[in-house]
Formats: C-alpha cells, sequence, structure tokens
C-alpha cells in the first residue's frame, strides 16, 4: 500500500502525552504501548482502549480516510513485526485485536476502504499481506497469527486457503509445509467447520486458477472450502509422507 501522508494532528494517550497523527510518531506511539501490553501490566480491555485514541482522533478531527488509514497502518506494523518476531507473544496479541474489534463501530468516524472502525480492523489484512510478501522468511510465523486469529473469530480463513492451495494442489512435491503445519495446528477444526459449511469467498478466489492443477485432476470442482476439498487434502498430506505432513494430517479432523 502507499503511504499516504496525513495532515498533523494529536491524539491523546492512556498516559496523557500527546501523539502527533503522523505515520512515524503514530508508530512509535503503538511499539511503546505494544511493549506496556505485552509486559501483562492490563487487561486488553484497557490496553485497547489506550490503542483506539489515536484512530478515534484522526477519525474524528475532520481529517478525512487517510488519516485514520495512516494511524492505522502505524498501528499495525509493530503488532505484525511482533507476531513474526516473537512468536510466543501471540496470544496476547490476539486478545489485543479481539479487544479492538469488541470496541465496535466508531461513532462518527469515516469508514476506511469501506471497512468499519473497530469492527472491520481496516488495513491489517492488507498489512498482513504486504508484510509476508515482503519478508517471506515471516510467513511461517504470520500463518500462525492468522491461524490463531481465525479461531478466536478474525477470519482470514481465505489466507488458510491460499496456503492450502499453494503446498497441496500442485503435482511437485512443496518443499516446506511449515505453513501448512501452523495453520492445521492452529486452525484445524475451525477449517474443517468451514469446509462442512461449504465456506466460499464472494469477491476472492474465483478465478480460472482457484484449484491446483492436481486438485482439478483428481476431479475436485468448485471453490473455497468444501468436504470434497478437504478429504483431497488429508489425502494429499499422507501421500506426502514427510514429518510435516504427517503432524499436519493428525490436527486435520476427518470431516
Amino acid at each position: 500500500m502507499p503511504r499516504v501522508r496525513c495532515a498533523r494532528g494529536t491524539a491523546t494517550s492512556g498516559a496523557g502525552s500527546v501523539a502527533p497523527v503522523d505515520h512515524e510518531t503514530a508508530a512509535e506511539h503503538y511499539r511503546a504501548l505494544l511493549a506496556e501490553h505485552l509486559r501483562g501490566d492490563e487487561p486488553p480491555t484497557a490496553c485497547a482502549d489506550r490503542f483506539a485514541a489515536p484512530v478515534r482522533r484522526a477519525s474524528t478531527a475532520g481529517l478525512g480516510e487517510d488519516a485514520t488509514a495512516e494511524v492505522l497502518w502505524a498501528a499495525w506494523q509493530p503488532v505484525l513485526t511482533t507476531a513474526r518476531t516473537r512468536p510466543g507473544t501471540q496470544p496476547a496479541l490476539v486478545a489485543l485485536l479481539v479487544a479492538l474489534r469488541e470496541l465496535g463501530p466508531l461513532p462518527g468516524a469515516d469508514r476506511v476502504w469501506g471497512l468499519e472502525v473497530f469492527t472491520d480492523l481496516p488495513c491489517f489484512g492488507a498489512q498482513l499481506r504486504e508484510t509476508c510478501d515482503a519478508d517471506p522468511t515471516g510467513a511461517v510465523p504470520l500463518a500462525a497469527f492468522a491461524a490463531r486469529l481465525t479461531t478466536a473469530g478474525i477470519d482470514f480463513s481465505l489466507h488458510a486457503l491460499w496456503a492450502l492451495r499453494e503446498h497441496l494442489e500442485h503435482p511437485e512435491p512443496p518443499a516446506d509445509l511449515s505453513a501448512v503445519l501452523r495453520w492445521a495446528e492452529h486452525s484445524g477444526p475451525v477449517l474443517a467447520g468451514f469446509a462442512r459449511t461449504r465456506r466460499t469467498y464472494a469477491e476472492h478466489d474465483r478465478g480460472p486458477d482457484r484449484l491446483g492443477p492436481l486438485a482439478r485432476d483428481r476431479g475436485i470442482r468448485g471453490h473455497g472450502f468444501t468436504p470434497e476439498r478437504w478429504a483431497f487434502w488429508r489425502i494429499r498430506l499422507a501421500e506426502l509422507g514427510t514429518a510435516d505432513a504427517r503432524r499436519a494430517l493428525a490436527f486435520l479432523p476427518r470431516r
């Protein structure tokens, strides 16, 4: 995402200091706040309220959608960096995002990219994708983070679908199944539920490449999560037979 430069404003933090509403200063504000949260000095709800303060300021001060997006982009940066580099913090980060979303729609705020602040966590998904693209070595811990979020009710199952398709639906054996293993470990029963209910995506994954060639050759049809596709993934993991494939298979319910 191109960085949008917002007009400079101010946002009051929980400590009473004033944080300018620009990307770099907001990012520093959020790094400090996140460090406090990870020390466990306050419940996630209290941290979420302080986390939201600069976004509220940008959203209600008449600075426009771009200013709100700028602060959100700065807010998510340390969250994703921490999830990528310190995987052990992921449960605490998930709790924070759940608490943020439970703040509900921000009264009087502009929608950002058509999404509600805070209910839809705008910009987070886009920054997650950008972070994975910029640093492929971080894709595995971020897969675990996305899986934990999905299990907590913040749905990133489309990312799981992409990972499963990339690693299991091509004839060539995948070089690494770590991302699939993380999805299976942290979200296997949830994804199985999506397969049972035939979870599809109205705006994504509907093009000619919605199935990998091996899945098409094996007679799989449609898109999204389906019982037939779920069974195929389990068969494919059994065929691959590596240690990670066996571990992932153990986490994926039969149905």
